[in-house]
């Protein structure tokens, strides 16, 4: 299975290795990292163990974000080293981490460009935040004695079918793991399906949802409608991460509600920013002005229906100025997403059905009243006007706290025990 594997791996780099070296000469070099190749200079000098941590998304840096701070207020010297996969992740990395945090594109998965990085990167620890298990990046790590540890692990029901299906190559990889915090029960039980120590596996919270509460210290509402040119009073609709097919129920929704309360603004996040182009032609379909985020600072009027957010990093705390939220990819049988950035912000918050990338958070938000679960437009257009109406319940931050107590310390004890033990 490991020959399979590195077969399909260097195929795969085939095609992967043009890419990486045109976006690198027309784009950022930064992309060259993928290909293990670093700037002379930019790798932090001598020879001190790092803790390398890899975090794929913007999600994932979200979730390493608290853990690289808490690390810091116990290891103030401690070399970091993180990596990751997409320019999202990238972009808000280099935006919101401090200047001396080391961050890289994670290298491709090939057995040459992976013992370069360890070679350069000098990791004394390998953390991997949620999902992600590339074979020869952990191999690598298990073959030098590393400790390896998984932070926030989460298996979707795609992502265990995925790796259960190829358990023969993932098995022995996670039965070697040293330390697996997950974020919860259900989790815990599919990473032991798949075939990891009991003794290694801790069933927690999401250490994520304490990064998103620590957010609110940095939130400043009325500095950012001042950024936008919006009235205090302002009644806006913040409907984050869509997906395709999910505009049109919206836009259905907003048309509805606004045929009474002509004042209301819309504000759409679609998931992926190359889809914004798309997502303008169907504002304009419903015959509603459109404004793109990039512009709001160059532009002097705010006379819009819609605005479109087209950068990256901003949706957290744009979901502060909502009377209300949607959180999209649950409208569509995409799986859903992490509702709590609008909760933790007191912003009465809904999403549809379709919520199984994080069924057990949502199920939780909805019995404790926190969230609720729309169906369709007509049900999102109602539950728009009870928040218009004030008869949407404001989820309680105190409530949403005593709910998610974070293992953001434990966690970060168990990272540091297994660093020193490795440098004793």
């Amino acid at each position: 299975m490991n020959f399979l594997y590195n077969m399909t791996a260097h195929i795969a780099a085939l095609i992967v290795i043009p890419i990486v070296l045109w976006k690198a000469l027309f784009s950022d070099r930064q992309y060259l990292t993928f290909l293990g190749l670093f700037r002379r200079g930019s790798l932090s000098p001598g020879s001190d163990r790092s803790m390398w941590i890899h975090a794929s998304s913007v999600g994932e840096v979200r979730a390493s974000m608290l853990l690289i701070e808490k690390i810091r207020e116990c290891e103030p010297d401690a070399r970091i080293v993180l990596t990751l996969f997409t320019s999202r992740g990238m972009k808000v990395a280099k935006e919101e981490l401090p200047t001396d945090i080391e961050i890289y594109y994670l290298p491709l998965d090939i057995p040459v460009i992976v013992r370069r990085a360890f070679r350069l990167f000098n990791p004394g620890i390998l953390i991997i935040t949620e999902t992600e298990l590339w074979p020869n990046l952990l191999r690598k790590a298990f073959n030098l004695s590393l400790p390896v540890v998984i932070v926030n692990g989460r298996l979707s029901d795609s992502g265990m079918k995925k790796y259960h299906a190829l358990k023969t190559l993932f098995g022995p990889i996670v039965r070697q793991v040293d330390y697996i915090h997950t974020q919860s029960e259900i989790n815990a039980q599919r990473y032991l399906k798949l075939g990891a120590n009991e003794q290694a596996v801790f069933s927690g919270n999401n250490i994520k949802i304490a990064g998103m509460l620590s957010n609110l210290r940095r939130f400043d509402r009325q500095s950012l409608l001042e950024e936008l040119k919006l009235p205090d009073d302002v009644r806006i609709v913040v409907c984050g991460s869509t997906r395709e097919g999910e505009e049109q129920i919206i836009l259905d929704a907003f048309k509805e509600v606004r045929s009474k309360h002509s004042d209301l603004r819309l504000l759409l996040a679609p998931r992926h920013t190359v889809r914004v182009n798309e997502v303008e032609k169907t504002v304009s379909e419903y015959d509603y002005t459109s404004v793109k985020r990039s512009t709001m600072n160059s532009i002097a009027t705010s006379n819009w229906d819609v605005m479109i957010l087209d950068t990256m990093g901003e949706l957290w705390k744009l979901y502060g100025i909502g009377i209300c939220a949607f959180v999209g990819g649950s409208l569509v049988p995409i799986g859903g997403h992490n509702p709590l950035e609008p909760i933790a912000l007191g912003v009465p918050t809904c999403f549809g059905p379709h919520v199984e990338n994080a069924r057990q958070l949502a199920d939780r938000c909805v019995s404790e009243k926190i969230a609720s679960v729309v169906q369709d437009s007509n049900s999102l257009a109602e539950f728009i006007g009870q928040c218009i109406n004030g008869r949407a319940k404001i989820p309680s931050l105190d409530k949403v706290v005593s709910m998610f107590a974070s293992d953001i310390d434990t966690v970060t004890d168990r990272v540091l025990s297994l660093w020193k033990r490795k440098d004793a």
